[in-house]
């Protein structure tokens, strides 16, 4: 039994969240999708594994972001997600926070300017919901990854997976022995937030504008 956090209760660092996430639990066997693309879940497919009511462990590619790693994990049945990078910088206990929202810019103006006095949808606005996951998913270190990559029994791993990254040979996807008991509690709450715009003036021609 091991803490996913990484993060001590006494802390000040803010502990591993993802931004959207709704909260609840998740609990079940885990299997390793790579990096959470639809290739990604039609190789496992083809070697007869399925995420259905598992926890899925990705790891965070160039092609998607979180968002997206999070709804195609949704639509193949996954309870939960959980997604570590191998090159954060943040060293082998960092963890990359972000956001799993699908789309950018404010949920509640989506397609137009989130400015004051402007038009803003509720919360619960359809157009706004359907833009947040329905699964829970929090953010992991490598070094929790590689605690659970260790434990997964299952059939190995596509070929084109291994001596990928930091991913070997004789790397398995699942499920295994452990069991993964995931749970986030979020508030979803509007905040207001201010942008910081600092103009330097140069030495030479102060007259131009480099953006």
């Amino acid at each position: 039994e091991f803490d996913l956090n990484d993060v001590p209760g006494d802390s000040p660092v803010v502990r591993p969240y993802h931004a959207y996430s709704p909260s609840g639990s998740a609990q079940g066997n885990v299997v390793f999708v790579n990096h959470g693309e639809e290739r990604d879940y039609h190789a496992l497919e083809s070697i007869g594994v399925s995420v259905k009511g598992c926890v899925v462990l990705a790891r965070k590619g160039e092609n998607l972001g979180r968002g997206a790693i999070v709804k195609i994990a949704e639509a193949k049945g996954a309870l939960g997600v959980l997604i570590y990078a191998e090159n954060d910088g943040g060293g082998f206990g960092g963890i990359e926070r972000g956001t799993v929202m699908r789309g950018i810019g404010d949920p509640v103006s989506p397609g137009w300017p989130g400015v004051v006095g402007g038009e803003k949808l509720s919360l619960d606005d359809e157009l706004v919901t359907r833009r947040f996951p329905k699964i829970p998913s929090l953010p992991l270190s490598l070094r929790n990854a590689e605690i659970i990559l260790a434990s997964l029994g299952g059939a190995r791993a596509p070929l084109e997976w291994r001596n990928s990254g930091r991913v070997g040979p004789g790397q398995r996807v699942g499920p295994g022995r452990m069991v993964i008991n995931m749970t986030f509690q979020g508030e979803m709450k509007m905040k207001k937030i201010n942008n910081v715009v600092v103009t330097i003036r140069g030495s030479e021609e102060a007259d131009r504008y480099v953006i």
